[in-house]
């Protein structure tokens, strides 16, 4: 069986945004995961994706297998602008703490793709933490897709794909896609910006991939645009913010001062291969 079939494998899943679990509504009914969300996603001032969030999971009967770190985007921005990592330190260490006691067989998360500065420090975050967790039990580790972009151009976003390299492929079933298509319209009525990606949503499909324990997130993955820092000097030049967050500036820094811990390749450590 694949990664997303039904079977007794104990399942996490960590996103950076309440709302990116909607994305992963047949993993989701399948696996009856743990999930956690770093922040409350309120960086333009929105106050109510995470109580959304919350309704849509007590509809699938997950409110009490889900925990919410309600941390702001706003800090992060902040945090990451100022070179702060002691509070990266600390959410690494909630996430430790968290894993251990879940101890999960398999671990998704949103991927590295350059496109959310946020997006992005939650899959560093959660890797760091899950290096080390796997020493004391084994996990595999998958990403989820949201946004990347390949192309020259602020607004040429790819939704829910991975332009390059394998991934793994579930297929709802019935019901998977009628639960999915009934939150998901339920997220349009309360959300009118939902619309805009609704024609990139799939109800026929989900894909995810395997994370290397090697991946070394001081290297933009090949073939990706760095979407944050083109869209961060936009809104500078714009006049909105005074500082863009950038990659190489701000990203990079807290990255090496992230614990990477090396990971054996013993059969201890092998993590469950997924069965097909």
């Amino acid at each position: 069986m694949e990664p997303g079939s039904a079977h007794p494998q104990r399942c996490a899943m960590v996103f950076a945004h309440p709302g990116h679990e909607l994305l992963a509504a047949g993993l989701i009914q399948r696996h009856r995961p743990h999930l956690l969300f770093l922040t409350r996603a309120d960086s333009a001032g929105d106050a109510e994706r995470e109580a959304l969030a919350r309704h849509g999971l007590q509809q699938l009967g997950l409110a009490d297998r889900t925990t919410f770190l309600s941390v702001s985007d706003v800090d992060v921005y902040r945090w990451l602008l100022e070179g702060d990592v002691a509070p990266f330190l600390q959410l690494r260490g909630r996430l430790v703490e968290w894993l251990d006691a879940i101890r999960p067989t398999i671990l998704f998360g949103d991927a590295f793709e350059l496109w959310n500065v946020v997006h992005d420090t939650a899959r560093a975050l959660l890797d760091s933490a899950w290096r080390e967790c796997r020493r004391r039990f084994p996990c595999d580790n998958y990403e989820l897709p949201l946004v990347c972009r390949t192309e020259p151009g602020p607004w040429n976003h790819r939704f829910q794909e991975f332009p390059s390299g394998p991934f793994e492929t579930i297929h709802l079933n019935d019901i998977e896609r009628k639960v999915k298509q009934s939150l998901a319209d339920w997220m349009t009525a309360q959300r009118a910006e939902a619309e805009m990606v609704r024609p990139f949503f799939s109800l026929e499909r989900e894909i995810f991939r395997r994370v290397s324990a090697e991946r070394d997130y001081a290297k933009p993955p090949e073939g990706l645009c760095l979407h944050y820092d083109e869209w961060g000097r936009l809104q500078v030049q714009s006049g909105k913010y005074k500082k863009a967050i950038l990659f190489a500036e701000h990203f990079v820094p807290l990255v090496r001062e992230l614990p990477w811990l090396q990971v054996t390749t013993g059969a201890e450590l092998a993590g469950s291969a997924p069965n097909r």
